[in-house]
């Protein structure tokens, strides 16, 4: 058995169900598994728009759930990012594979390799992208050391990957703090640690794999027959739509993904959710900056001009 599952809380709710309805169009026979947290919600398991609902009341047994909640809160980011691992583990107790999204993710094609990726593999962890020229984008490989390798947005797991999730849970209940200083981004630089103790654990390579603010310029994008492509050959899977990548989008430093993010924007609009008024209520002034949007266009022409080359080379 294989399911899907992320987290939310109950203002989310709109972003499962749109995450849904993309899987939906590739994957009708796999449910999606959505832990709810909220103190007031209705403590009953139920089903909401294809949506298994599970509140977070039932893993009150667990011990560890009760001390990540001290320790973070009930209704806080932090503790809904906490909850990855636990939920996860969770799951596994009746299924043999899980895949974990977070619930801003938006898939365009179909993704049910991912379910085949895991064979013979404990974990499977999505890199954020390295750039193939450290030397022309420096700020690239500055993100990957500060954030992590990985983006904890997606995170497959096997019955097998039981020790990994629960040392993983055990650190972020040690501490789980944005403090680049000491190497913590959240619960997200844990899973660099992952594959050092777990040989099990898998990198998934395919670059149409959560696309984001942090691979615009190592993983190409391009449009084929209305489709859109990654380094010219894979077929984008999954977008994730956070704050960063929503604004690349929208000042045309990612152009290829606005037309989805527009989808995007109108499907949550459709739930009752108006995306626009939350964007516009957060901080801008960085990507309204000349040289801000002037970088990434230099950054993007460089990197065309290498692809012409390498063609010519080989004419």
């Amino acid at each position: 058995m294989k399911c899907f599952c992320t987290i939310i809380s109950p203002d989310y709710l709109p972003f499962a169900s749109v995450l849904k309805e993309s899987l939906a169009k590739h994957h009708t026979d796999i449910p999606i598994f959505v832990l709810l947290l909220g103190s007031q919600v209705d403590q009953k398991n139920y089903t909401e728009n294809g949506l298994e609902i599970v509140n977070i009341h039932h893993l009150s047994d667990i011990a560890i759930v009760n001390d990540l909640q001290s320790k973070y809160g009930f209704g806080e980011d932090n503790f809904r990012w906490a909850l990855t691992p636990i939920w996860i583990s969770y799951l596994l107790q009746k299924q043999k594979k899980v895949i974990y999204l977070d619930p801003d993710l938006y898939f365009i094609d179909e993704a049910g390799f991912l379910f085949d990726e895991l064979n013979g593999a404990s974990l499977l962890l999505s890199p954020h992208g390295i750039t193939p020229d450290p030397l022309s984008d420096p700020e690239n490989i500055a993100m990957n050391t500060r954030t992590g390798l990985f983006n904890a947005g997606m995170v497959g797991a096997t019955q097998s990957a039981r020790p990994s999730l629960i040392w993983w849970s055990k650190a972020i209940l040690k501490d789980m703090d944005m403090d680049e200083d000491r190497g913590l981004f959240v619960d997200q630089r844990y899973l660099d640690m992952l594959p050092i103790f777990d040989p099990d654990v898998k990198v998934l390579r395919h670059p149409g794999c959560n696309l984001g603010s942090w691979n615009i310029h190592c993983f190409s994008r391009t449009m084929k027959d209305g489709r859109l492509f990654i380094n010219d050959r894979f077929p984008a899977i999954f977008i994730h739509f956070n704050v960063e990548t929503i604004h690349q989008a929208l000042n045309l430093n990612d152009r290829l993904l606005l037309p989805f993010f527009q989808e995007y924007e109108e499907l949550l609009k459709e739930k009752g959710y108006n995306l626009s008024v939350k964007l516009n209520s957060l901080p801008r002034e960085k990507y309204k900056r000349t040289f801000y949007r002037l970088k990434h266009r230099f950054l993007l022409r460089t990197r065309f001009k290498k692809w012409l080359m390498s063609i010519a080379k080989k004419l």
